[in-house]
């Protein structure tokens, strides 16, 4: 009887979190597409949204965003930062590019930052540091790109199944369960 009531309950609420995720998904991309920092000063308004508290001043953020745009380019700068505002305040961004760029060529190197721009904030060398980063890095920014705009729907749909185990336990009442009072439903009588 539980397990009816609960599996009758399970698909509104089900809709109700994919249209809540996909919304945020939405709305993440189109955030990121408005945040493309193409001017000092856009630059330092989408960096102050995700680093209010951040030491630095107005004037230092513009003056960094001048001197990567002029090694970078105006282009995927602004790509790089509609991602991660932060990069702004990354210490050594000029060092760890140049050891990608040793790496892969500016081309590639480029290609890789634009897509995930965290790879900016890593050490120069050690562990985890740009040095140590292989070919693997240059797929992963792939994925990152790729997944980036799904994020809140990923998210979703990791903690459902971390959250499973818990619901089963403290229910009684197992998915496969649900699965099977919903499959019954579905079938004419």
């Amino acid at each position: 009887r539980d397990a009816r009531r609960l599996a009758a309950a399970a698909p509104a609420a089900a809709m109700r979190a994919w249209a809540l995720a996909l919304a945020m998904a939405a709305v993440t991309a189109s955030c990121a597409s408005a945040l493309r920092a193409t001017t000092p000063a856009s630059a330092v308004s989408a960096f102050r949204r995700v680093n209010s508290k951040s030491p630095m001043s107005d004037a230092e953020l513009e003056k960094r965003f001048s001197t990567l745009s002029t090694y970078f380019g105006d282009e995927a700068l602004g790509a790089m930062l509609a991602v991660e505002p932060s990069v702004l305040s990354f210490r050594d961004v000029e060092g760890v590019f140049e050891v990608y760029e040793e790496k892969w060529g500016r081309e590639k190197a480029l290609g890789v930052v634009t897509r995930n721009p965290a790879l900016l904030g890593v050490r120069r060398t050690g562990y985890g540091s740009a040095e140590a980063a292989g070919d693997d890095a240059v797929a992963m920014s792939y994925v990152v790109a790729a997944t980036r705009p799904l994020g809140p729907v990923l998210l979703l749909l990791l903690l459902t199944a971390l959250a499973t185990p818990f619901v089963e336990g403290a229910t009684g009442v197992t998915a496969q369960a649900v699965a099977a009072v919903m499959h019954a439903r579905a079938l004419p009588p």
